[in-house]
């Protein structure tokens, strides 16, 4: 009696001497590369701000934040137009369109015709639209 005793005493400490699998999963800790953040690759400039870019000699970067805010293409020209003409930055002008402030506005502080800005920036439009598509035309090619 005394040796079963003794066996099932020693059988039972053994036992509670190796962890459960649950117990090494709790004691287990993730991986440290995995929870740091990833740098976000740079997004691709979009054809037609790039050709734009170019054209009126402004950073991309400041059209290209402008349109991911939701700036339109007419509205950029229109901006860009108003800023060339007036003296004004840029920058500036395309926070008061985020205000929501109409162009007829804007043009008049910056003492510039909103018709004649209005019926360049619809031709200069449509220029650049061809030249931004026989840009992604010819991108695939190789020469």
């Amino acid at each position: 009696m005394r040796f079963l005793v003794f066996v099932l005493f020693f059988a039972f400490a053994s036992w509670q001497g190796t962890p459960a699998r649950a117990q090494t999963e709790l004691y287990s800790f993730p991986e440290v590369e995995s929870s740091k953040p990833k740098a976000e690759a740079p997004k691709p400039v979009d054809p037609f701000i790039r050709t734009l870019s170019k054209k009126m000699d402004i950073p991309e970067k400041i059209l290209s934040d402008a349109a991911e805010k939701g700036m339109g293409r007419m509205e950029l020209i229109r901006l860009i137009l108003i800023s060339k003409r007036s003296g004004m930055l840029l920058p500036d002008l395309i926070l008061k369109r985020e205000k929501l402030t109409r162009f007829a506005k804007i043009a008049s502080e910056a003492k510039v015709d909103n018709a004649a800005v209005k019926k360049e920036a619809k031709t200069l439009l449509k220029d650049l639209e061809k030249e931004a598509e026989a840009s992604k035309a010819t991108a695939g090619t190789v020469p």
